[in-house]
């Protein structure tokens, strides 16, 4: 163990990878103590225990081991090794088993028992069959057992304790999003997919299928595109109600990456439109189907707002006045209406009153235009509630 680590105990770690969240080092409570010993080690420094059952074979319940933990996420294929010797007069534990766990209660044994022969340290790297854990940390235990004797000097000396393994390619994720959103029925908005690439390695291969919800379909002009490179297949036919994004040619995209693809799409149908994609997926990393492997959009098309206007007085004489109020009503009940425009030009022989007596109102917000002796009126900016 490296001196810059320190002499407390459990020791600290010499050494973590940057994506390694956790390492840890633990003492079952079955040990009497533990130190860092400065004049033994391979090359120097080691962590000496003692307290090891005498008995000749192994119950787990006496809680005499050692424990190693790492964080696993972005790993496979872990491996486990430590350098160990028993104390100069041979009366530490002569026998040690492995443990493994991938939660830090339940541990399964694997590999042989490692016979401790002799005061030259030894190291120890048995094959780890898994499993491991890929969403948090992976549990490594030494116990040791068949000691010459309980005394203080019956000690185990360990050293160079390392976990390894092969880092692990993510699959990529995706998100959607329509730009324009509402839209009114028949319109056209673009849909946007967003690609990222949250790995330390470029991945290859990456595609993904959208089925498109029902009311919707690609725009007469889909104007699609992408920002991935490797030139992906990517080219969504008018009216078509399936994407395909890198089916035959997939998109490659280097580490920590991200880039879109987008399409134009029309709502044919009134009301809120929900998408789900299919899920994403890359050679080196697979298929995502976890919550971000998926990408879920709802676009929203919406009826227009109906007009109709009445006269206060009708008929009246040549040069009377009548009051003409304009009603508009939006027909959609759950989404309000913005920017609503009305604009009314008047017959020939109809013009505003003058003075305009009573004063133009207006319970639609926006701004109403309408002179006096002008022949229309018209309404912009305006918004109506559902």
């Amino acid at each position: 163990m490296p001196p810059a680590a320190g002499l407390g105990v459990p020791p600290l770690f010499s050494f973590k990878a940057a994506d390694v969240a956790a390492a840890t080092a633990a003492s079952g409570a079955g040990l009497d103590a533990s130190t860092i010993n400065a004049s033994i080690g391979n090359p120097v420094n080691s962590w000496a225990t003692h307290g090891y059952s005498n008995a000749a074979t192994l119950t787990v319940a006496n809680n005499d081991y050692l424990e190693f933990s790492a964080t696993t996420t972005n790993y496979n294929s872990l491996t486990f090794s430590f350098d160990a010797r028993r104390d100069a007069t041979l009366n530490g534990p002569a026998s040690l088993a492995l443990y493994s766990s991938t939660d830090g209660v339940t541990f399964t044994p694997y590999g042989a028992v490692i016979a401790v022969g002799g005061v030259s340290f030894a190291t120890n790297n048995q094959a780890f069959p898994g499993p491991s854990n890929a969403s948090g940390l992976t549990y490594f235990r030494i116990y040791g057992y068949n000691a010459a004797n309980l005394a203080g000097t019956a000690l185990l000396f360990v050293d160079n304790i390392t976990i390894g393994g092969c880092q692990t390619t993510p699959p990529p994720t995706i998100t959607k999003t329509f730009l324009a959103n509402p839209v009114a029925v028949n319109g056209t908005s673009t849909l946007q997919f967003t690609i990222t690439n949250p790995g330390t390695t470029a991945v290859t291969g990456v595609k993904f299928t959208d089925t498109l919800p029902a009311g919707t379909q690609v725009a007469a002009a889909p104007s699609a595109a992408t920002t991935c490179a490797g030139s992906p297949t990517w080219a969504p036919a008018p009216a078509a109600t399936t994407l395909n994004f890198g089916q035959v040619t997939g998109a490659t995209m280097a580490a920590g990456a991200s880039c879109t693809v987008s399409v134009n799409v029309v709502a044919t149908t009134v009301g809120p439109h929900t998408n789900v994609s299919g899920f994403v997926s890359s050679i080196e990393g697979g298929t995502n189907t976890g919550a971000t492997g998926s990408a879920v959009g709802t676009l929203t098309a919406l009826q227009p707002p109906s007009v109709t206007k009445t006269f206060s007085a009708s008929p009246i004489l040549t040069g009377a006045t009548s009051l003409l109020t304009v009603t508009i009503q939006n027909p959609n009940p759950g989404d309000a209406l913005s920017s609503v425009a009305v604009a009314d030009a008047y017959p020939a022989g109809l013009v505003n009153a003058n003075p305009l007596v009573p004063a133009v109102t207006n319970t639609c917000g926006g701004a109403v235009i309408a002179v006096a002796s002008g022949n229309g009126m018209s309404l912009s900016g305006g918004s109506i509630a559902a």
